[in-house]
């Protein structure tokens, strides 16, 4: 049995996994959820694929970069999501399991959004005169002398 997925247009096969019993689905890469989660086992074909519809959702979502405003409010609308505040768009967050599907979309959209946020900001540039400080060490921090043979890194941390 194979489903195509609403979203991205991803053939999923649903399958009887030989070994364990239960039902999964693959996409047509042969990717799939672990068999080491119980909500990657399902009873039934239909329980399957409709994980490999909720799985086609998030990878929807994932798929592209950084969004303005409007680019994100649009995304939310086509999903059927309510479009967060900027102030609750962030760039980072765990949306896997065991968020739901949509949720763990939303999320992701979200991150997409907060991701556009920080292109948005301006870049603060040094004014004239001001000075940067001593050079500081890739590796440590540090303001030790730097040698010039360990590229940006301090006589400590180059031995």
């Amino acid at each position: 049995m194979t489903v195509i997925g609403p979203w991205t247009g991803t053939t999923y096969t649903i399958y009887q996994h030989p070994e364990v019993g239960c039902w999964t689905y693959q996409d047509e890469r042969g990717y799939g959820p672990s068999l080491g989660y119980a909500d990657a086992r399902h009873p039934t074909p239909e329980a399957a694929a409709a994980a490999a519809a909720e799985r086609d959702i998030i990878m929807a979502v994932a798929a592209g970069g950084p969004l303005s405003r409007e680019q994100y409010e649009a995304e939310a609308e086509k999903f059927g999501f309510l479009a967060r505040l900027d102030r609750d768009c962030v760039t980072s967050g765990d949306y896997g399991m065991p968020y739901a599907a949509r949720a763990a979309a939303e999320g992701l959209l979200s991150q997409r959004r907060g991701a556009g946020r920080e292109q948005e900001r301006p870049v603060r540039r040094p004014a004239p005169g001001d000075d940067p400080g001593p050079p500081r060490c890739r590796r440590c921090g540090g303001v030790s002398p730097q040698t010039t043979v360990g590229g940006g890194v301090c006589d400590d941390c180059a031995a």
